[in-house]
């Protein structure tokens, strides 16, 4: 897999962030995050993106295309940032620095590579319930990377079986899947006292409590 991330981030060093290629990438982002897949069109997405409806057709055949390669466009850069943020951890038979280990996995979920304005949590949560075959395929074979996470945190907790691992690390990604809605509702019970906007606080109060998860009891 080293290779396929090796290949598209080179294919990419020199792609024009204005190109046609791109901006159907992103306008595919954004409609399919606010709509889901079978609220957008081509039509919307060549509209979105400022474009010919054909050059759809041209760069990517069909919209289900569209959208895979916009998947497999963002999968990557995440894929790149958790080689680069767990490398340290893989050379470990046993990961003795537990919360190093649960902030460099959640950075990897929680700080997704994003492009700034676009909503690329909510274009793969929205697409992680849709029906469409190809894409159901895609994220199956994207889970083999959770799973490589539940082996090493029984590195970090090898008492735990694995089952107990899955479930823990079910629970830590929960975490992870805060919404604008959730950052509204958090203004209002606390009067505007706590600011959504500020993500290192957020993401310290969610690691802290990765660490209650993982630490807790073998079941």
């Amino acid at each position: 897999m080293t290779s396929h991330v090796d290949s598209f981030i080179a294919a990419n060093k020199n792609e024009d962030p204005n190109g046609t290629r791109m901006r159907l990438m992103l306008a595919t982002e954004r409609l399919v995050a606010a709509r889901g897949f079978d609220g957008v069109s081509v039509r919307d997405i060549a509209a979105e993106a400022d474009a010919n409806l054909s050059a759809i057709s041209y760069h990517f055949v069909s919209k289900t295309r569209l959208v895979l390669e916009t998947l497999d466009w963002r999968g990557i850069q995440g894929l790149a940032m958790r080689e680069w943020q767990l490398a340290p951890f893989e050379a470990q038979d046993r990961i003795d620095d537990v919360r190093g280990l649960l902030r460099a996995i959640l950075e990897c979920h929680f700080k997704r590579p994003s492009s700034p304005g676009q909503p690329t949590n909510m274009f793969f949560l929205r697409l992680l319930m849709d029906a469409t075959p190809e894409i159901g395929d895609f994220f199956r074979e994207a889970s083999i990377w959770f799973r490589h996470d539940v082996f090493l945190l029984q590195r970090a907790r090898p008492e735990i079986s694995f089952e107990d691992a899955c479930w823990r690390y079910y629970a830590i990604m929960g975490l992870t899947h805060l919404s604008d809605f959730d950052g509204e509702r958090l203004k209002a019970w606390s009067d505007g006292r706590c600011d959504p906007g500020d993500r290192d606080h957020a993401f310290d109060l969610i690691v802290d409590s990765a660490m209650a998860i993982l630490m807790m009891p073998p079941r």
